[in-house]
């Protein structure tokens, strides 16, 4: 039982989402170094008041897009292929609730792919290294193939 009004506190008025919720996106908003083997885009759809949902996914530049409806909250996604190196794609999800209150939920994310070309690093010697001993029998590197593909390589 609560009798001390001075130290009583209000928090404000309970608020009540209408329109569907769209959360738990992957890849998250803004991400880098995304994977080019990348296959889909998936979200969480959430409708308070357990209404269907139509949803649409866009891309830009377009490597997928989807067009459903559900009548469940959970887990939705959408493909995507063709992804490009060192590219940047925005996502669109669009949400209704048609047969509620009919509002819609319209969000962007961003993310951005991992280099597709392979990595040089460790270079011995070293670009434009001095004094480099007439003996030397051997040049070293480590090459890097961010998708796991075989490479072939020159040095000249």
């Amino acid at each position: 039982m609560m009798n001390d009004t001075v130290n009583f506190t209000s928090v404000g008025s309970v608020e009540f989402l209408d329109a569907p919720v769209v959360s738990e996106v992957s890849p998250v908003d803004g991400a880098v170094d995304v994977s080019l083997s990348l296959a889909e885009l998936s979200f969480v759809l959430t409708d308070f008041q357990n209404d269907s949902m139509e949803y649409w996914v866009e891309t830009s530049p377009d490597v997928g897009s989807a067009h459903d409806t559900v009548s469940v909250n959970g887990l939705v996604s959408g493909p995507v292929s063709g992804l490009i190196g060192e590219t940047s794609y925005s996502w669109f999800v669009n949400v209704t609730d048609p047969l509620g209150s009919g509002n819609w939920t319209n969000e962007t994310y961003l993310f951005e792919t991992t280099s597709d070309k392979p990595f040089i690093s460790n270079v011995r010697p070293a670009d434009q290294e001095e004094n480099v001993a007439l003996s030397l029998s051997e040049l070293r590197f480590s090459l890097i193939d961010y998708q796991n593909e075989t490479m072939d390589y020159t040095v000249s």
